[in-house]
This record gives structure tokens, sequence and C-alpha cells, in this order.
């Protein structure tokens, strides 16, 4: 009698915990080459998704509920940053990390706090501020409570009250490519995931400063190599580090959540995944570093807000958004449009969006005013054919 094969061994039914026990082991991009190899394992990344990426039972080491927990992220647009992400696509368990969330300041920061300590039990020990310009971030409250699961320990959580979109926070302000991970009530992303997991290899983006020093020393413990810029012979079509990026484009590696059980945001992924950014060097920086810069763009037309860093994406979404909010204008009668309004057409004639942006501020919209934010995903991809339309021009 014939012993079992090679693939008798990735059976998930029959040989489960040898199954589940060898893919711990194994890294994502070995995981990605079997799924390649034959039909029969055409599946298992998918498979292995609620096994070896469970953000409940990861979020269960700190929170007694993680589908309540995800629906206040969901209520709140928070996201779950830092070394706790990196864990969760990593697949490793740091027992001393902090849960990091990052949720904007005003209503949404308060009813969070609210909720870890009314709902979860934590207490709040210190609160940290600082002043717009001169820090990441408004303020950092630092939490603990005492658990029994697994030995009794203390366990740490920090809301990070972010002065604008928490996302700009995580993409401009974090030390390196390595930490640039997190994850929102319904899906995890890795904006630099081949360095990362399958390189683990992290590229700085800060100048070189004293406080850095344990962070690197911590990250190159724990398995990453860090360096300044990649070296000429790295660069390739698919690296990560380019100049215009978008969250969850080609480069990025995103995980879906299961949320049968958690209440759905009111927010669409596409507000998040149609924010853009790019990565350039640091002048005059002698570890040859990188950074990231975005701005927050919004419009009378767009229910949300999104970040940019091309010029030329930002005049593209611009030109349409101003047109359509012209339009909404002119259904109002007369008395009911905005007193700067007349202004503001004279400065969208000459293409400045100023005039326009003060006409709608504290402008409240009436019933029935039609908002365009699903369409931004098609716009952007039609921008994307004319840019490179306009390159193959250009190289004729």
């Amino acid at each position: 009698m014939a012993g079992p094969s090679f693939l008798d061994v990735f059976h998930r039914e029959s040989r489960y915990p040898i199954f589940d026990r060898i893919c711990s082991f194994l890294p994502i991009d070995s995981i990605v080459a079997l799924t390649r190899t034959c039909r029969g394992l055409s599946e298992l990344y998918r498979y292995l998704i609620p096994l070896q990426w469970n953000v409940d039972r990861l979020l269960s080491r700190f929170v007694s509920d993680p589908d309540r927990f995800r629906s206040q992220m969901g209520r709140h647009n928070a996201l779950v940053s830092g070394s706790v992400a990196l864990q969760f696509f990593e697949r490793v368990l740091w027992k001393e990390a902090d849960l990091d969330i990052y949720v904007e300041q005003g209503e949404s920061a308060e009813a969070f706090a609210k909720y870890l300590t009314e709902s979860e039990g934590y207490k709040l020990n210190s609160r940290k501020g600082g002043e717009y310009g001169q820090t990441d971030f408004r303020e950092t409250r630092d939490y603990t409570k005492w658990s029994e699961m697994n030995g009794a320990h203390e366990l740490r959580a920090q809301i990070i009250i972010t002065w604008d979109l928490p996302l700009q926070t995580i993409l401009c302000n974090f030390h390196s490519t390595l930490v640039m991970n997190f994850f929102t009530w319904n899906k995890a992303y890795a904006i630099f995931p081949l360095p990362t997991f399958v390189h683990h290899k992290g590229y700085l983006l800060k100048p070189l400063e004293n406080y850095l020093s344990t962070l690197l020393e911590k990250y190159s413990r724990r398995g990453w190599r860090i360096q300044g810029q990649m070296w000429p012979e790295e660069s390739r079509s698919n690296h990560p580090i380019q100049t215009n990026r978008r969250i969850g484009d080609k480069f990025s590696w995103m995980i879906p959540f299961d949320t049968l059980n958690v209440d759905w945001s009111k927010t669409p992924d596409s507000a998040l995944e149609y924010s853009t950014f790019g990565v350039d060097t640091i002048p005059n920086d002698p570890a040859r570093s990188y950074r990231i810069q975005v701005d927050t763009f919004d419009a009378g037309v767009l229910r949300h807000r999104y970040l940019f860093n091309s010029w030329n994406w930002m005049m593209f979404l611009g030109e349409r958004v101003d047109a359509l909010t012209i339009l909404e204008l002119y259904k109002l009668p007369p008395a009911l449009r905005p007193a700067a309004f007349r202004g503001a057409l004279s400065d969208t004639d000459r293409r400045d969006r100023v005039g326009l942006y003060r006409a709608m501020i504290d402008f409240q919209k009436p019933p029935g005013w039609t908002y365009w934010d699903d369409e931004v995903p098609t716009w952007y991809q039609a921008w994307e054919q004319a840019e490179a339309e306009s390159k193959k021009e250009s190289h004729v």
C-alpha cells in the first residue's frame, strides 16, 4: 500500500492538524508559490486566511468582544496600526506589544475612549497632548487593564487622537516602511508587503535622530534589516517604492475580514483605497531616507475626504467635482445659495478652487443634494489611463 503523497499532507479535512502546523511556518511567498503548482493547491491561500490571519483571535488578547470592537472602529473610522498590525501579517506574537488605535479628534475620539473604559474595562493612566504643527498627534491616551487569560498580566492600549485623518498620520509620521501596516473594521492593509514580509527589510521614512535608535534596534532584534533608500539593483517594476501609489493598489497586500457579526461602517472602503500617496527622497539626508507627503482633498459633492499626493490627479478630480458642485448650487433658488457663490464662479473660471471652497464653508447642504463618491474609483481609472497615454505620446 502506497504511503501518503506530498499533496496528502495538505489535505485539509483528513490531516488538519498537520496541515495547519506546516502552513503556520510557511512565509507568504511560499504559500503563494504553492497555489501556483497545481489545481489541488490553487485555493490554499484563500482557505488559510481565516485560519492563519484571524483578526478576532488577535484582538481577543486585548478586548472581550472583538466584533463589538470592530463595530466601534467602523462607526468612528478608527484604524489599528503599529506593532499589532505587523504581528497580524507576520503571524507572530509579541506579548509586550500595545494595541494602538488611531482616531480623529472630536466626537469620534471621545466616543471610542468612553467605549474602551466603560465596555472593555480599561483605565486611563495618562494623556499627553501637543500643539498643532509641533507634534504628530493632538493627544495620546494610555490605558491599561489586568487580564487573567493565559496567566495574569497587564494589557496596554493607546488611543492616538489625530489632528486630521488617521491615515494621514500613519503615512506621514511612521519611522519606516516595515510598520506601514494597519487594519480597519473589515480589512487589513500592508502598504509595503514585498520588502516587509518577503525580504524582511525596511526603508527609513524619517531622517536619523536619536529617538529612532530604540525603535530601529527593536525591529532589528525581531528579524528585520533596515536601511535608508533601496540600492539601484533593488529597483524593479513590482517594488512598492514608487512616486505614485494608492492604498489597496497592486503593490499592497489586503486581507478581508469576516463581518457577519460586525456593524458595517457608513464610510465606504473606496474613501480609503482611493487615497493616493507617493514616496520620494529626503534632501541632504546622510542616511539617504525616504519620506511620504500627502494633503487632504474634500469637495462639496463628496461626503468623504481623500488624501492625495499627485497635483495632476488633484486637478483632474477637482475640475469634475467643482463643476458638479456648481451644478448642485444652481439647483437651489438664488436666496438659498451661499453668499460668496457669485465671486466663487469667477475664481473657478481661473482654475482657482479657493473661492469655491470659501463659498462652501459652513454651508448646510439641503435634502436632495447629490454626492459623487461612488464615481471616484471610475474617475481615478480614467485619470490613470489619460496619464499613461500622455506618457506614450511624450516618448513618440
